[in-house]
Formats: structure tokens, sequence, C-alpha cells
């Protein structure tokens, strides 16, 4: 598959819809330092994510402001992001461009997404399955990773429903690997520092073909909340790349109604969520 050229003027139709569903976390505050590490090994892969899981904090709402930077086929597009998160499911995405415009808007609530595309007047909607990968024209995405990017690697899984697949548990040279085998025949693999802190995840097709890979970087606690300060993700094969830097991050109880209302305008087009991909392919 041949990824699209960048041209010139509004972004590429691929971007557009991309954009909304790839909105990685960054966190601002403080750097994290080293915690010893109990004997890993003892703890086992479970032990391990919570563990990790139980070092991140809890966070019942905040709101992200960053610079997103995408780039494909040697060309790059930069914008501001700023996300908006309430406990336990509800997420929304606002992405400009330079001097404000409007890139894509997006709202997820559970399983049901909207996405706002005004260049195109279009409006993508529906039910996003939580254990399908999907795909968005012509690029894989898995519907947890959504939660990922915003919560960082820890918060943004619920691990306790992945603990039967854990496959591979390695710990050595100053790391940890987790193998997970998902219900629909793909394979994660996480690697995490000693300090249990998660240093990179892939994302492999049935036929260990890699679909993505995400890099943690510039880990940082604020508001007793810890979180990575950037994260890169690379799309293999398709010369995407993606990657997000945290301006700030305000912790709160939770958004208002307004805060995940998206209206669509009258005269939008509707188009439905990207078609869920089989096992063993990425789809178009």
């Amino acid at each position: 598959m041949s990824a699209p050229a960048l041209s010139r003027g509004p972004l590429p139709a691929i971007l557009h819809r991309l954009l909304p569903l790839l909105i990685l976390p960054a966190c601002a505050g403080r750097p994290y330092r080293n915690v010893p590490p109990p004997d890993l090994l003892e703890l086992g892969p479970v032990g391990v994510l919570r563990e990790a899981t139980a070092r991140t904090g809890t966070v019942t709402g905040m709101r992200t402001t960053g610079t997103l930077q995408v780039r494909l086929d040697g060309g790059s597009l930069s914008g501001n992001v700023v996300v908006r998160y309430a406990a336990p499911d509800s997420f929304r995405f606002d992405i400009t461009a330079f001097m404000g415009v409007t890139v894509t808007q997006a709202v997820l609530t559970g399983e049901q997404a909207r996405i706002w595309v005004p260049s195109e007047q279009t409006v993508l909607e529906g039910r996003i399955d939580p254990d399908a990968m999907l795909s968005i024209n012509g690029f894989p995405l898995h519907p947890s990773m959504i939660r990922e990017w915003v919560l960082g690697p820890a918060l943004g899984r619920d691990w306790t429903r992945l603990y039967d697949g854990i496959d591979r548990f390695d710990v050595g040279n100053g790391r940890v690997v987790i193998g997970v085998r998902m219900p629909d025949g793909n394979h994660l693999l996480l690697i995490l520092g000693e300090d249990m802190l998660f240093r990179s995840a892939a994302f492999l097709d049935p036929l260990d073909q890699m679909l993505w890979q995400s890099r943690y970087t510039g880990w940082r606690r604020q508001n007793g909340v810890l979180l990575p300060g950037s994260i890169e993700v690379s799309y293999p094969g398709t010369g995407l790349e993606v990657l997000f830097d945290v301006v700030r991050r305000d912790f709160r109880p939770g958004g208002g109604a307004d805060d995940f209302h998206l209206p669509v305008p009258p005269n939008a087009r509707r188009r439905p969520i990207g078609p869920v991909v089989p096992p063993g392919g990425i789809g178009g």
C-alpha cells in the first residue's frame, strides 16, 4: 500500500481522518525520578502491569494543550491540539492549523465516536468495536490506542481484560518485555524499564507484521499523576509518523456537557466510521 503524497493547501483527506484519532498525550511538570525496582521476576507480568498502573496515579478529568506534527513521505504538517477528558470514557479533540483554522473535531464517548472534518463538510460517526482493528483510509488503528494516547500507556488500557492473553515475559538488560495476544489474533508487545515505566509498544498482526510502533519519553509527574512528556507513533511501510508534545496540562474533576457535545451542521454529509479489518489484514 502506498501512502498518499502531501500537497500544498488543505490537508490531505487521510490526515483529516487520522488526526483526531492520533492525539498523543504528554505531561508538563517536574521530571520523574526513578524508584528502585522490586523483584520483577517475582512480580510476574500481571504484577508488573499492576504496579505500572499504580505508579501512574488517577485521572478524573483534564485538559491538555500541545503541538502535533505529522510527517508523511518526507513532508510534514503541524498544528495545535486541545484534548479534553472526563472519566470514565469521554474524550474530545480539537485540532487547529495556522490562524486558528479548525482542521478536525472529534468526540468519543464509550464505544461511540463522532468526527467532524470541515474541509470535506463530512461527519464520520458510529460505534467503535473495542476488540477490532479499524481501517481509516488504509491505515490501521486499534480503538484502545485512543485511550492510551490520552491517558498514557498504563491507564489507557483495561489490562485485566488482557491478562489471559499474556504469552511472553522476559526480564534482563535493564528492561521488561511483555507480549499479549489480543482477542482478534493481533499481538501487543510492551517494553518497560526496570522502573516499570513504559518505553515503547508495538502492535503486530497475526503474521507478526508490525502495524504501528510507539515510543514514550520525557516522563513527568504533575498533581500526583505520572505521564510521558511526548509520544511518537510510526506506521512502518506507510511513511506516516505522528509526534505530540505537550504545552500545558490542567487537571480538573471533569468537563461540562458542552465540552463533549459536537453538533452536526445541517448540510454535512454523514459517513460511518471506517470498516473493521479482518484478522491478518490491514484493509482499505
